[in-house]
């Protein structure tokens, strides 16, 4: 909606649009939109926050709301012992939002299969069979890293095994 301003013999008559306001000389002056608010809670973990690619704080250091402008944003949650988690959400004028994101999924680590094995070597993590070392694409990924895991490589020259981990979430490992 348009304002107008008339001239009128007591001074300056005027009207402004819901998001403008008149300065005492009858001038329209545009008004912030009214903020919302959100915070985010990460079930047994912690995460930076990232709104629109903005950083906000960390989890649990945050005391305060975040604010945002209305309408449609991307939360990013990012921690480097986990996968990043990021979903949409909305917003409208005053409103606060608590977002609580699904736990975090820890961050697999990798192990690698050097090129000098044999590709057609059978490749057996912790008991279940993951075919050929052509199959497997030369790696697997470990998805409780922490753990002890036991890899068997059967080869035409022989069998292999060996022990892996622990590892930390996102560290490679290399098998000669």
């Amino acid at each position: 909606m348009a304002g107008s301003i008339e001239a009128g013999q007591n001074g300056l008559k005027g009207s402004a649009s819901a998001d403008q306001t008149l300065d005492a000389t009858g001038t329209s002056q545009d008004q912030p939109q009214q903020s919302g608010f959100v915070t985010v809670h990460v079930p047994n973990s912690w995460g930076h926050i990232y709104i629109d690619g903005s950083y906000k704080g960390r989890t649990g250091a945050l005391r305060d709301p975040i604010r945002v402008t209305p309408g449609t944003h991307i939360l990013t949650v990012k921690n480097d012992l986990a996968l990043t988690h990021e979903e949409r959400f909305t917003i409208a004028p005053g409103e606060t939002r608590n977002i609580e994101t699904p736990e975090l999924q820890r961050r697999p680590a990798t192990v690698s299969i050097d090129d000098a094995v044999d590709s057609s070597c059978t490749v057996r993590l912790d008991g279940a069979s993951f075919g050929t070392v052509e199959t497997a694409g030369r790696s697997l990924n470990i998805a409780n890293p922490s753990q002890r895991h036991i890899l068997i490589l059967t080869c035409p020259e022989g069998t292999t095994q060996h022990q892996i981990g622990p590892l930390q979430p996102g560290e490679m490992v290399q098998i000669h």
